[in-house]
């Protein structure tokens, strides 16, 4: 089979190949000029010169019979003085309504006009002039590529390529590109393509943007060119190149530093990855690289974050008090702290009721007398304290009878938990916050549980607002009869639903399923319902969940269902081969003529190569052509 090459090539061997047989044919027919032979009739020389033009005229139609191409032959003033097609359906018009007219007879002017141009620029110049134009032929829009040459003393011969496919292919190409393009902008990393010699063979626009070099700069910038980073960057980021260009093998680097524009040092995580050509040799380097400075500082903020709460430990954060006949006679640094004393001295000497609220004097007193008294009392409670500057705080203590000094003594273990108490206030308003979301979710949210042994038979607790909406019924009516949810799904769901029961029973699973429900006013909806389980040592069930209307989503996949089908039987019913292939050259889909054609059955095809399939000969064949289009990028023919 012959190879592909490029159209605009293909033309030009062709008006070569067309240049050579007219002077072949022109010498022949001089050289068939001889005296006529005395005796009558031809000569030797005429009847052989004759044969050989016959013979050159027949390579010659043979040559235009095998053409793809539209041609055409015209005089200086654009009459049509002879045409070859190989398929009716390219030609504007049939051969009678134009053969031997002027083309601005038969063609729109604008374009009749253009001919004419290029056939006397051609004659003038005895240069080929092309022309690229499209025309809308049986109701379909279709794109052309005409090559003019001179093809004698007077007229030219036009060339007429239709291109429409390989027009639409760069266009789809194009298209591709500029995804990609945009694609590699968008991204939040910095990406560069480098050459063998560290050159750059370009960047995305927010490496170049935050390196304060335009993207058409840096083409062709070399590593040790970069304008502002430091010769040790440099050196270090070529060292990495020239690793991966050596191994073959990609490196993960988690910290590279780069300079930027303003001596700002950045520190970068960076994968370098080798760039290979067609034949899988290597050809540069691909560096992608993200900039993890703010992490690193995060990071480090984290670490001594953790230092200093270390510290805390260690200094003991809960405050040690002894009180003696009422006066306090020790504390430690984070006491004094406790209730705003700069040093524990400052506390030392004092009564220990400055530091109680007057309301609760009285319970602490009590609670003391007890102790002393050696009666039960709580050692483990929380009191309102009041601060050096009297403003008022929570603490939770443990207190016990000791000895100081040989005479009986209170120590208490303090811990300041005003926080924690402002912390639990806020609780009960994000309570009250998330009950207000609850009721206005648009979303039906449920709690319930279930007893031990009748799991199918639940007990709501809890159902949101949005059940009306969702199903018609009111939380009221649900939870006062719960069949009103489980007992209303399609017929058609209920072996599914009641055997997904029995797995997520079974096996302890959460619950995630989209079925058909019947709402109060009898309309069927589609609704996700997922829950969540806790599983209690006696073998009953509590757990939460909810129920979302996906009705239109489930139409939208049944659309799409549809459409695939649609493009299924439209390739089935294509009455040419269909397939496609990954890069491995891997079967992934077929069409009903491929396997009708090959004898091949889809399930055969799938997952293999062409070497699984044919014969090593045809293999190659079909290898060599996935080859050649990898690497042309485009369509071919073969």
């Amino acid at each position: 089979m012959p190879s592909a090459i490029p159209a605009n090539q293909e033309i030009d061997a062709l008006h070569e190949r067309i240049a050579a047989l007219e002077f072949e044919c022109a010498d022949l027919r001089k050289r068939a000029e001889v005296p006529p032979d005395p005796r009558g009739g031809p000569s030797r020389a005429e009847r052989a010169a004759d044969a050989a033009l016959l013979r050159s005229e027949a390579k010659y139609r043979a040559v235009l019979a095998a053409l793809p191409d539209l041609i055409f032959r015209l005089d200086r003033q654009g009459i049509f003085l002879e045409y070859h097609s190989p398929s009716a359906g390219d030609l504007y018009f049939p051969e009678e309504q134009f053969v031997g007219k002027p083309v601005g007879e038969v063609m729109p002017p604008e374009f009749a006009q253009r001919v004419v141009e290029l056939v006397q620029q051609t004659l003038a110049s005895d240069e080929q002039q092309i022309y690229a134009y499209e025309m809308t032929i049986d109701g379909a829009l279709r794109h052309f590529e005409a090559r003019f040459a001179v093809s004698g003393p007077d007229e030219v011969v036009a060339v007429v390529r239709n291109v429409t496919k390989r027009t639409r292919a760069e266009a789809e190409l194009k298209a591709k590109e500029n995804l990609l393009g945009a694609i590699v902008d968008s991204l939040p990393l910095w990406l560069a393509v480098k050459d063998r010699e560290g050159r750059m063979l370009m960047v995305n626009r927010r490496m170049a943007e935050e390196c304060g070099v335009s993207e058409r700069d840096f083409v062709g910038l070399a590593t040790m060119e970069l304008p502002h980073s430091t010769p040790q960057e440099k050196a270090r980021i070529v060292e990495l190149d020239r690793r991966v260009i050596a191994t073959g093998e990609p490196i993960d680097d988690p910290a590279v530093s780069v300079t930027l524009p303003g001596g700002e040092v950045r520190t970068v995580h960076s994968i370098i990855t080798p760039l290979r050509d067609a034949q899988q040799n290597i050809a540069g380097v691909v560096t992608i690289s993200e900039d993890v400075s703010g992490r690193i500082r995060a990071e480090q903020e984290l670490r001594e974050g953790a230092e200093r709460y270390r510290r805390l430990v260690e200094e003991s954060p809960q405050g040690v008090l002894v009180v003696q006949d009422g006066t306090i006679v020790f504390v430690n640094r984070s006491e004094a702290e406790i209730f705003g004393y700069s040093a524990p001295q400052e506390m030392i000497g004092r009564r220990r009721n400055d530091h109680i609220a007057p309301h609760e004097l009285k319970r602490l007193m009590g609670y003391l007398e007890a102790r002393e008294a050696g009666e039960q009392a709580p050692s483990h409670y929380a009191f309102q304290g009041l601060k050096k500057d009297g403003t008022p705080i929570w603490v939770e203590t443990v207190a016990q009878v000791t000895t100081w000094e040989g005479k009986p003594a209170t120590q208490s273990l303090h811990i300041d938990i005003t926080e924690r108490k402002r912390a639990e206030q806020a609780l009960r308003d994000s309570q009250e916050r998330f009950t207000w979301i609850a009721e206005h979710s648009p979303v039906m949210l449920y709690r319930y549980d279930s007893r031990r042994g009748a799991i199918d038979r639940l007990e709501f607790s809890y159902i949101s607002p949005h059940a009306v909406k969702l199903t018609g019924f009111t939380p009221e009516e649900i939870v006062g009869d719960p069949t009103l949810l489980t007992g209303r799904y399609h017929p058609e769901d209920q072996a599914d639903w009641r055997e997904r029961l029995e797995a997520v029973t079974r096996e302890g699973k959460d619950w995630d399923q989209v079925l058909r429900y019947r709402r109060k006013d009898g309309e069927y909806i589609w609704i996700h319902t997922q829950t969540w389980r806790n599983y209690l040592p006696d073998g009953s069930v509590e757990g939460a969940g909810y129920w979302t209307d996906v009705t239109e989503r489930k139409r939208a996949e049944a659309a799409l269902a549809a459409s695939e089908a649609l493009l299924r039987g439209f390739l089935d019913n294509t009455p040419v081969r269909v397939y496609v292939k990954d890069r491995e050259g891997k079967y992934l889909m077929i069409n009903r003529h491929y396997e009708v054609s090959t004898g091949f059955r889809r399930e055969q095809v799938l997952g293999k190569t062409a070497r699984d399939l044919f014969p090593a000969e045809t293999a190659a064949v079909y290898l060599a052509h996935d080859r050649e289009v990898r690497r042309q990028r485009k369509a071919l023919q073969f």
